[in-house]
């Protein structure tokens, strides 16, 4: 699986799983509540029904005979006539006494408390009864074992889908990387031949005409060497050769030789350049900076500015692009990725940039200065 690919199935399953887990968070609360409710309203009612049994007794019997009740479906109770206590068969010093009629609660138990019309004797009552939260306590457990039950199933599910969605995708990744690579093999030999008779050509017995067009010949197959080049890092490791590089000259050089394009473009290159060195293999230096350079020249407005700095040990290239940059720059360093379709290239430069960079340990880091203007940073320590 590719590593853009991998990505890519992490973050729509991040996604997937972090809203997946709302959802069903929010289920289990309002569940939990629903119950809650529920189990309070049966203790309620088995409490009203007790209370009525109750009053019946003070209704129909001698007070006296309440002292030989028991409790009824774990309900306790106390009665008080003319605020005397009559019967009572639970601690009354454990609940702080109620000053209004209603239900109250604690950790482990409900209380109801009454006071009676004159009718029957200024009765007044309070009943004890366990409020059954131990059922909830288990109903919570049952409920969040089959949440997570449900979340692990959904995931997998949703790794399966997204895996069929982005097969395709993965599918044409690796035919552009193996037509790339295919390429690359098969164009070594004809730029060879170009190349050498192009060296070999006698060109003082050209006309004027024909030398310009030879000049243009070097100058469209240097092109296409760096494009080999650049695909040759891509797809395979070649070895690097560690040299300490003056990057300040060499900077000069590789400007030198864009001027021409910069000004093609009507484009303005602001530079502050400073002595600098630094350990590196020198062909692939010149690679990191052409192709930052050249993408700057590519996305730039006409008759804008390209600021260059190079300090000890940093170098920054600024442009104002002709493009909206994405919300996300480490987008801009994926292979084959293109901020616009019409754009010429591959897509593999910053690519190229980036993997280079993390070859030599180099940190690079794009920043978006507003919606069009980008710098791009790379940061070295000796």
């Amino acid at each position: 699986m590719l590593i853009n690919t991998k990505k890519v199935i992490l973050k729509i399953l991040s996604i997937y799983l972090i809203s997946t887990l709302f959802f069903l968070l929010s289920i289990f609360f309002i569940v939990i509540t629903w119950k809650e409710n529920e189990i309070y309203d049966k203790s309620q009612q088995s409490i009203r029904e007790y209370k009525r049994f109750l009053i019946n007794l003070i209704n129909t019997h001698d007070t006296k005979e309440l002292k030989t009740l028991t409790s009824k479906d774990n309900i306790q109770s106390c009665v008080f006539i003319k605020n005397k206590k009559i019967y009572c068969n639970f601690d009354l010093k454990s609940i702080k006494q109620p000053n209004k009629r209603g239900f109250f609660y604690d950790k482990e138990w409900i209380y109801y408390y009454t006071n009676l019309d004159k009718s029957l004797k200024n009765v007044q009552i309070i009943l004890k009864g366990t409020n059954n939260l131990n059922q909830l306590e288990q109903y919570k457990k049952k409920l969040f074992f089959l949440v997570f039950i449900i979340l692990i199933f959904s995931s997998f599910i949703a790794y399966i889908l997204i895996k069929i969605l982005i097969k395709p995708l993965e599918e044409n990744i690796k035919v552009m990387d193996n037509f790339l690579k295919e390429t690359t093999h098969e164009i070594k030999a004809p730029l060879s031949i170009i190349n050498m008779s192009i060296e070999t050509m006698q060109t003082n017995m050209l006309t004027d005409k024909n030398n310009k067009r030879v000049n243009n010949i070097k100058t469209a197959t240097n092109s296409l060497n760096s494009i080999y080049e650049d695909l040759t890092d891509i797809h395979f490791n070649s070895k690097h050769k560690i040299e300490l590089v003056e990057f300040d000259k060499l900077l000069e050089q590789r400007i030198t030789f864009f001027t021409p394009l910069l000004e093609n473009n009507s484009l303005t290159l602001i530079k502050s350049i400073s002595k600098s060195k630094i350990s590196i293999d020198k062909t692939k230096l010149i690679k990191i900076i052409d192709n930052l350079i050249s993408n700057a020249i590519k996305h730039s407005k006409n008759n804008s500015i390209i600021k260059i700095e190079l300090k000890d040990n940093y170098f920054k290239i600024t442009n104002h692009t002709n493009n909206k940059l994405p919300l996300n720059l480490e987008q801009l360093f994926e292979r084959y990725y293109k901020i616009n379709s019409s754009n010429e290239g591959f897509g593999i430069g910053l690519n190229l940039v980036k993997k280079l960079c993390n070859d030599f340990n180099i940190c690079i880091k794009a920043s978006r200065l507003d919606k069009y203007e980008i710098s791009f940073l790379l940061n070295w320590y000796k």
